[in-house]
């Protein structure tokens, strides 16, 4: 068990698993003689994931989590990348399931959005072996008009962004509380645009809403990136602890001027769970 892997922030977890089974074309699966092992979530009130399953890069790390005592019957089930992005990811979202990276008996990371590791991978595989590279796997945007908060109207958005630096983190907070959700730019490696300004500070860059980070799209330097979003809980629990690992800030409601550079992201993070344990 003495493989860094183990002590890993989640964000790298999933970018060394996305790397490694690219380069050996196959995962490993925690199992028994019925199947694969099912986990059940970790936190059932901020989840809608109801299992996961334990998912490894090599068939060494998935062995040096069954040689505990309390998982000796399981073994180390072997499949082919493809198989598992375009058949056995399609059939856990399809089941409210997902993947528990590097589940070392008592935890893993846990993704929440499969579509986000397919992509990941299919990207990796772009860089490592072009000459094999895995196709883009398009998904349709979810219907989920009545849960995304509409357009601002134009009095409205230009009031937003001359807001102070105070005023504009509350309302990134608050929104990333009632939509459950926060908004950032990728570049064309699927990168999250980072900004820094003349002090030193540098962070990804993040928007309250949908309309406010394609305002910032639209200017020249950012016309290649696109547009997506982070999941709060997502956020909370891979992207602050990996931000806090790199001392990386999280630059909040960038209006085209300047940003709210936020170094302390933990306390971010501890506003933004405050309110959710107020709903």
């Amino acid at each position: 068990m003495e493989h860094w892997i183990w002590r890993a922030s989640p964000v790298d977890k999933l970018i060394y698993f996305g790397r490694e089974a690219v380069k050996q074309r196959k995962v490993w699966i925690l199992g028994d003689e019925e199947g694969f092992i099912e986990l059940g979530p970790d936190n059932p009130s901020s989840t809608a994931i109801k299992f996961s399953l334990p998912v490894y890069s090599s068939k060494e790390l998935a062995e040096a989590v069954y040689q505990k005592e309390e998982l000796k019957e399981c073994k180390a089930i072997e499949m082919d990348l493809e198989e598992f992005l375009y058949s056995l990811c399609f059939r856990l979202m399809e089941d409210g399931g997902s993947v528990a990276l590097y589940y070392d008996g008592k935890g893993g990371y846990v993704v929440n959005d499969l579509r986000s590791i397919i992509n990941g991978i299919e990207a990796e595989s772009h860089k490592l072996t072009p000459e094999n590279a895995l196709p883009f796997t398009e998904f349709e945007e979810e219907e989920e008009e009545e849960e995304e908060c509409p357009p601002h109207n134009r009095r409205e958005f230009k009031s937003m962004l001359k807001q102070t630096h105070e005023k504009r983190y509350k309302i990134f907070v608050g929104a990333a509380v009632s939509w459950e959700k926060i908004w950032v730019l990728k570049d064309e490696e699927e990168d999250i645009v980072m900004l820094k300004d003349n002090n030193g500070f540098q962070g990804i860059g993040a928007w309250p809403y949908r309309d406010f980070a394609e305002y910032v799209q639209r200017q020249k330097e950012f016309k290649d990136c696109k547009v997506s979003n982070i999941g709060v809980y997502d956020f909370l629990e891979a992207y602050i602890p990996d931000l806090q690992e790199k001392k990386l800030g999280v630059a909040v409601f960038y209006n085209g001027k300047d940003f709210v550079p936020v170094d302390d992201v933990e306390q971010l993070a501890a506003d933004i769970q405050e309110e959710l344990d107020r709903i």
